[in-house]
């Protein structure tokens, strides 16, 4: 007979300001000759990233949906060498959703009008009542490895989180769900990353920077924001860059190159949601 004993123990790393907490659980089991063997397990992170956008005359009406993910068990077999900004963006998958029902609604005047400007892909155009069956797609996290915990990522991402419940789909309840039916999730909860709040723990500034200029002085060049499929590409590669560290806070160029399309315009688009 064997019983089993599961501990959870969290350990956190600082990197460049920013803390992230690894998980670790560790199963102990006597066997019936009395002897005790544990095993550490290591949950995997399966990134999720989510930007949403919406009409400038009314932020009730959601008209895009972006969201890139980041299986970091998809690159477990790599050497750490391997492991850099390039081979990790390699990785991440895009997708860009269009509400059919507000397709005529468009921006323009506040906020520039990106809808048909996604770089990673083609944009599908989905129901109001089809998009919680999309996003459940892709919050689930692939079956193997099986030590999984799903991580939501956004740029201020509980306004984010807030846009998706408006839409009929709770990440974190989902999640529990995935746990509660065993499927691929370690634990009946979902960690949140917000890149703003990183950038500015980072960096040690007081104000928190928009998608834009982060990205421009994380030494990014990014291109059609205020897509939400843009944004949230964006954004995730902005989580690897953070996490990266280095000397990517230069102000030298921030002043210019924050007045840039790239710069401006993703401070707006933060501003507006």
């Amino acid at each position: 007979m064997e019983e089993g004993i599961q501990r959870v123990s969290k350990a956190s790393t600082t990197t460049g300001g920013s803390t992230t907490t690894i998980t670790t659980t560790t199963t102990t089991t006597t066997t019936s000759s009395g002897t005790a063997e544990s095993n550490d397990v290591l949950e995997v992170p399966y990134f999720v990233c989510v930007d949403c956008e919406s009409w400038e005359r009314n932020h009730a009406a959601i008209t895009e949906i972006g969201v890139a993910t980041l299986d970091m068990g998809a690159v477990l077999a790599a050497a750490p060498a391997e492991i850099t900004y390039d081979f990790l963006v390699s990785h991440i998958t895009h997708r860009h959703l269009r509400i059919r029902e507000h397709k005529h609604l468009k921006n323009g005047r506040f906020v520039p009008d990106a809808a048909d400007l996604f770089e990673f892909g083609k944009s599908e155009f989905v129901s109001l009542k089809g998009v919680p069956a999309v996003l459940a797609e892709m919050f689930t996290p692939p079956a193997i490895p099986d030590n999984r915990v799903v991580v939501f990522v956004g740029h201020a991402a509980d306004q984010d989180i807030k846009y998706l419940l408006d839409c009929g789909f709770d990440p974190s309840g989902f999640v529990q769900r995935l746990s509660l039916e065993g499927v691929a999730v370690t634990g009946a909860r979902m960690e949140v990353l917000d890149t703003a709040e990183m950038y500015r723990a980072a960096t040690g500034r007081r104000d928190t920077r928009g998608l834009g200029k982060m990205l421009v002085e994380l030494g990014l060049d990014p291109w059609r924001l205020h897509n939400a499929g843009n944004d949230a590409g964006w954004t995730l590669r902005g989580l690897v860059k953070i996490a990266e560290g280095g000397a990517w806070e230069g102000e030298g160029e921030v002043e210019k190159a924050g007045k840039e399309d790239a710069g401006e315009e993703g401070s707006a688009s933060r501003a507006t949601g």
